[in-house]
């Protein structure tokens, strides 16, 4: 082999080794209660189902006995403020997040509070369990890095939430919730990359 070859082999495959794995944070999470002040309704989290149906969900006022929300979140509830008594049974309250096809190293993390308990799902995943009766009292964190769960495109993280009794409210708070992941680049530019590692190792092959 030339040495113009074997200088040519290196460069490419010191190039192609560096190519980098781009960070970027998950943009579209949003804790509970974004949506303005108390009682307005929630952009982000929807019910889906729920003994009463589906519909809207709302920002509330902490509930006597609720833990103690950290400013901008709030708890949200599946009725405005002039209802109190809420059907006994499951409430799932759903937000979405994005992720592009290429993504690799995803994790996402936050703090939920759950009246009177339940369940967190990432795509049906459950990655947290909050027990009865008292999952009110405390924010508790749930987090998720096995990339198993995760899917390219829309994403759902699903807060079913179990009222346990049928004379007092149920709700939810998440707060602090974040998530990140990698990516690779495109095949197209990775073409452009290798267009130019053999430019390159070409200019320095003639000079040679």
């Amino acid at each position: 082999m030339t040495n113009a070859k074997c200088v040519f082999l290196t460069l490419a495959l010191i190039l192609l080794a560096l190519a980098p794995a781009f960070g970027d944070s998950i943009t579209d999470l949003f804790g509970t209660g974004l949506g303005g002040p108390p009682y307005s309704q929630d952009p982000y989290y929807k019910l889906v189902d729920s003994p009463i149906g589906p519909g809207p969900t709302y920002s509330w006022y902490t509930f006597d006995g609720w833990a103690q929300p950290n400013s901008p979140w709030q708890w949200i509830t599946p009725y405005n403020y002039q209802k109190l008594d809420m059907p006994l049974g499951y409430y799932d309250f759903q937000t979405t997040f994005t992720l592009p096809g290429n993504f690799a190293n995803p994790m996402i993390s936050g703090l939920a509070a759950l009246d009177n308990c339940g369940t967190v799902y990432l795509n049906l995943h459950p990655i947290l369990r909050v027990g009865c009766p008292y999952g009110y009292f405390t924010a508790v964190p749930f987090s998720d890095s096995n990339s198993a769960d995760f899917v390219s495109g829309v994403n759902t993280l699903d807060f079913v939430v179990y009222n346990a009794e049928s004379t007092g409210p149920t709700g939810l708070l998440v707060e602090n919730i974040v998530g990140s992941y990698t990516t690779t680049p495109e095949p197209g530019s990775m073409l452009l990359f290798g267009s130019g590692v053999v430019g390159v190792a070409g200019l320095l092959r003639r000079r040679l």
